[in-house]
């Protein structure tokens, strides 16, 4: 069974908050004492299920790292003259309601609707419709999107992807691939029927029993899952699987999953100085990068911090809203200034470059793509820091090199002798059965 920690990527979000906004004076060591107590009981929990926090969720996981990797002793500090930042909250009624509605109509209907253009042109415009609509009256409050209560954010953000024909037609094609894995697993005959809703949502996957259904919501991330991921969640839900899938642990952290995670936030346009993290400045990382790489000819997209730890993908350029999104695993400590540079460089090339449609496939990271962005100066030692910090963040540690090198040297080595001792056994065998005949 795997753990569940509640309020752990709550507490997170809180932190991230104070770090952005600095930290008075007299609140530093209350908040310190307070990161290292959470810290404690995560550790704690774990080691009572005889488990470790590598273990925990995708989200859980990543809060906890993010927490454990603070440098305590240099918390940025509030100054007098800084004034604290207050968003005026905007309130909209109903928002969630139809977000749970459409998301179960998408899969009662998902096969009727892909299979007329008269529906699916519906579909759109009810979805343009509901994000203008929101859009209008957030105007009205003086305010934006970006200003609404989380649980209403995210359906707008959800509506937002889903008005784009091609994510909406992606989102009914895998309500309709479950649907007929469905059909397949023996053990749904005994249970009540199940539903699927795609939903944007922080965890990967949750499931509710009620007295005529069971719904199982999903990230929308899952729109491009293959038959052996879905395979993998499904079996979750109905043969209560222990044990943590690499499979579907490998994909969740996978661009093609968390590119999704990306363009859905990067439909909200951030509020003002959000460039600014706790250890990085986005600004200054494009103002290095343009220079350098572009010669100052890059017009400044819109940049800022997602909201999400990721560990697969780092950064998201969104054309039609031109933002560049950077992830904030990237604002520690620990992180190179030349790391971010890379992200934020590879993204300014995606602005660059654009994308090719090739057989109705959207190709961005072409040839051309890819010899530009090995001109980084950086780049190998970038690729490597990345490729380590995702296999951190997913809780996967990896022996030294040398040591790891020279005992794979060694059983090859072994394998090779043992071999070759095979060989010579066997051809003495022939000689002797020759010399018998």
């Amino acid at each position: 069974m795997q753990i569940r920690i509640k309020g752990l990527v709550a507490f997170l979000n809180r932190v991230r908050g104070q770090l952005q906004s600095g930290i008075p004076e007299k609140e530093v060591e209350p908040l310190k004492n307070e990161i290292r107590t959470v810290i404690q009981q995560v550790e704690d929990i774990c080691r009572q299920y005889n488990s470790t926090p590598g273990a925990l969720p995708g989200p859980s996981r990543n809060a906890y790292q993010f927490l454990k990797n603070l440098d305590l002793q240099n918390l940025p500090l509030r100054t007098a003259d800084k004034p604290v930042k207050t968003n005026q909250p905007v309130k909209i009624k109903n928002i969630v309601a139809i977000g749970d509605y459409l998301s179960q109509h998408f899969w009662r209907d998902a096969t009727k609707i892909l299979a007329s253009e008269r529906l699916l042109r519906d579909c759109l415009e009810k979805l343009q419709h509901h994000c203008e609509h929101i859009e209008q009256i957030c105007q009205r409050q003086s305010g934006t999107p970006s200003n609404l209560p989380k649980p209403s954010q995210q359906v707008y953000c959800w509506l937002k992807f889903l008005s784009n024909p091609n994510n909406l037609t992606a989102h009914l094609k895998a309500l309709d691939l479950t649907r007929q894995l469905l059909q397949k697993i023996p053990e749904a005959k005994n249970h009540p029927p199940l539903e699927i809703h795609l939903v944007n949502m922080q965890a990967i996957y949750r499931y509710r029993g009620y007295h005529n259904c069971i719904v199982l919501k999903c990230s929308e991330g899952f729109i491009y899952a293959t038959d052996d991921v879905w395979q993998e969640v499904l079996n979750a839900v109905f043969r209560k699987k222990a044990k943590r899938s690499p499979t579907l642990d490998a994909y969740t952290h996978s661009e093609a999953f968390t590119g999704v995670i990306f363009e859905m936030e990067s439909t909200i346009n951030p509020p003002e100085n959000i460039t600014k993290g706790h250890v990085h400045d986005l600004d200054a990382s494009f103002q290095r990068v343009n220079q350098q790489y572009f010669q100052g000819k890059i017009e400044r997209p819109r940049i800022h911090w997602n909201r999400l730890l990721t560990s697969g993908k780092m950064g998201h350029y969104q054309t039609v809203s031109d933002t560049v999104m950077i992830s904030i695993s990237l604002d520690q400590p620990g992180v190179p200034e030349y790391v971010v540079d890379y992200v934020m460089y590879h993204e300014l090339l995606h602005k660059k470059h654009g994308s090719k449609i090739i057989n109705g496939r959207r190709y961005a990271h072409t040839p051309t793509f890819r010899q530009d962005e090995q001109q980084f100066k950086q780049y190998e030692s970038a690729k490597n820091f990345l490729d380590k910090l995702a296999l951190k963040q997913r809780g996967i540690n990896l022996p030294e090199p040398v040591t790891f090198l020279r005992k794979l040297f060694s059983n090859a080595k072994e394998a090779s002798h043992s071999l070759q001792k095979n060989r010579h056994k066997q051809k003495s065998k022939k000689r002797k059965k020759k010399t018998r005949r």
